[in-house]
């Protein structure tokens, strides 16, 4: 799985998740249900594109099916296909280099406006003066603007010192006794990867202020003065400057958390609309897994994919239970049945016959036919600069003009054509010349 189709995978799950937190949980009073659901919906997002890694799932009967016509399809001009892919790849090549070096960049300036972020307001402890107010330890400080909580500490204006209204302390202690720091730094760490993402920020404003309910609901709770609270949050609001990113922020939103601090609390059936994140989490692993789902979805990506990185061959195209084990390397070598002396363009894997055969890049099937010397096989264009064959398989499950993905089931090992014993010939050519398979799978 290349960077894109993460980005896009992960991307999908966290607009479903956020479109269903803003269409039917939004509104309602069950903070703390909220609080796990947009923390579940990151994680989800997140790690749902690698269960590709784990989960497999075996093509369509109907593809097999397929295998008899699409053998004798050999004959089909495949010309336009290679022309168009080989023009798009040679005329976007720089931009596999642009592009991800732009992502890092700003993904690392953001990583370190993280980390400064985090040390400034460590440091602000040292700057200090420690105080117990109202049974609780606050530290004052002449840059702090509002009361803001970080990790164990509550930081207020030097000024306040003599004045911190009981409710402000009820707040900030909410916050840091439940760890709501955890939420925010696990929000920006997830803006580094997903900065391009409209939909990230959209979630980390939605985090943020679910946290602000929780720790309003709390004042209440607690017996809290709600007029002066709320006459407080006014004033204060107009001097709202937090600039550190994982710190909370006392005065801001306003209007949404005075509306849902008079709201009327939601009954307790709304509570059953959580249920509907189940049936979504499963799409999203069944489009991770199923070919026939996530096949169209990575074609859909193809296009940028391209542009971002050089689609090159890497691993093993078949999996075996132990070693790989090469009958036949790459190089010179006797031919079995000829007795000469020959170059030997790929490899020979042993295998058992009826084992799946996988394509080890994206590309487009250039060829899916038979031959009296290669029996079954598949040759597979990855760009303008490489291409694979797959040979004397039993058959295969792909047709000619097809795009298929890394991983994706191509076809079976067999003993078809020039063979002398179940086995796959497997061949990488970069820039049309024939290169050792072994190289591809080094640091695999």
């Amino acid at each position: 799985m290349n960077p894109v189709q993460y980005f896009l995978m992960s991307g999908i799950g966290l607009l479903l998740f956020w479109l269903y937190y803003f269409i039917f949980l939004r509104g309602k009073t069950f903070f703390a249900m909220n609080r796990w659901y947009l923390l579940s919906a990151l994680v989800i997002s997140l790690a749902v594109p690698f269960a590709s890694l784990f989960l497999t799932s075996e093509q369509l009967p109907a593809a097999i099916s397929q295998v008899t016509s699409l053998s004798e399809t050999s004959n089909l001009d495949i010309s336009e296909v290679t022309r168009q892919w080989s023009t798009m790849s040679s005329s976007t090549s720089i931009w596999p280099i642009v592009i991800p070096a732009a992502y890092g960049v700003i993904a690392l300036l953001l990583l370190v406006r993280l980390i400064w972020g985090i040390r400034s307001a460590l440091f602000m402890v040292k700057q200090s003066e420690r105080l117990i107010i109202h049974g609780q330890e606050v530290y004052a400080n002449d840059k702090v603007k509002e009361p803001i909580s970080l990790f164990n500490k509550i930081y207020i204006p030097t000024h306040w010192k003599n004045h911190v209204p009981y409710e402000i302390i009820i707040h900030e202690r909410e916050h840091i006794n439940k760890k709501h720091f955890i939420d925010l730094v696990f929000i920006e760490l997830s803006i580094i990867v997903f900065w391009f993402n409209p939909v990230i920020y959209q979630l980390k404003k939605a985090i943020r202020i679910n946290l602000e309910y929780l720790a309003d609901r709390e004042v209440i709770l607690q017996g809290g003065n709600l007029l002066a609270y709320q006459s407080l949050l006014v004033s204060q609001s107009l001097e709202s400057s937090n600039k550190y990113p994982i710190t909370t922020n006392f005065a801001a939103p306003l209007k949404n958390r005075i509306s849902m601090m008079n709201k009327t609390k939601t009954r307790n059936w709304g509570r059953l609309f959580i249920i509907g994140a189940l049936p979504m989490t499963a799409g999203l692993l069944a489009m991770n897994t199923r070919p026939e789902v996530k096949a169209p979805i990575l074609e859909f990506a193809e296009p940028l994919t391209s542009l971002v990185e050089e689609v090159q061959p890497k691993g093993w195209p078949i999996r075996l239970d132990g070693a790989i084990k090469i009958t036949a390397p790459f190089g010179e070598r006797m031919h079995p049945i000829l007795k000469e002396k020959k170059h030997h363009d790929g490899v020979d894997i042993k295998a058992k016959e009826g084992t799946p055969i996988y394509a080890t890049a994206d590309g487009v099937v250039e060829l899916a036919k038979f031959d009296d010397a290669r029996g079954y096989y598949v040759q597979i264009k990855h760009g303008d600069k490489y291409a694979t064959q797959y040979a004397h398989m039993k058959n295969f499950v792909v047709m000619q003009n097809q795009k298929v993905f890394k991983d994706q089931l191509i076809g079976y090992v067999g003993n078809t054509g020039a063979s002398t014993a179940p086995h796959l010939h497997y061949e990488i050519h970069e820039d049309g010349k024939p290169v050792d398979p072994k190289l591809s799978t080094e640091g695999c």
